[in-house]
């Protein structure tokens, strides 16, 4: 015979609230430290200091894993309240709308918090495309002077124009040994 699992306590539609407070709150931080911790990456980037880097995706990291863990909370709080009918209707729950249904003396300032999270996460996006330029600046440079390199290292002409490798000509030499 199975053991009798306990079951889950639903949780309350307060409780819900509460949750939904601490995991918005918590992840306007994280997303408010993005765009700081992405210009660090950035510096660290220009810099061309591979301490600085790994410091700087280290720190990055970090953060990630915190929204990380936020957002696996928002997975779980979007299934109790759809169990516990915080959330009806159709489409998509989102935070935002997930706080404009909670009753008005549960609700408090939920719906800006939300309301500034989606505003600090299209910030951070922005920020994380001038990270992304960045680095295929530096990669666009490393492999131009990884190219250049090869093109000068090629004696034998082994190497063509964009530094791949390309046949050439058979390069023929001639001892003679008898003179």
């Amino acid at each position: 015979m199975k053991p009798v699992l306990p079951m889950k306590r639903r949780r309350t539609v307060d409780e819900i609230a509460q949750e939904l407070s601490q995991i918005l709150r918590g992840l306007l931080v994280c997303v408010r430290a993005q765009p700081g911790l992405i210009e660090t990456q950035r510096e660290a980037i220009r810099s061309a200091s591979p301490r600085r880097v790994a410091e700087a995706n280290a720190a990055n990291a970090e953060n990630l894993r915190e929204m990380a863990s936020l957002e696996d909370r928002r997975q779980r709080l979007v299934v109790e309240a759809e169990e516990a009918g915080v959330w009806t209707g159709k489409g998509p729950i989102t935070l935002g709308g997930l706080a404009e249904r909670l009753p008005p003396a549960l609700r408090g300032d939920l719906p800006q918090v939300a309301a500034e999270l989606r505003e600090a996460m299209k910030e951070a996006s922005a920020s994380r495309a001038v990270l992304r330029a960045a680095a295929r600046t530096l990669s666009a440079h490393v492999e131009g002077l990884m190219k250049q390199v090869a093109r000068s290292l090629s004696h034998a002409g082994t190497y063509g124009r964009r530094g791949s490798f390309e046949s050439a000509p058979a390069v023929m030499t001639a001892l003679d040994v008898r003179s």
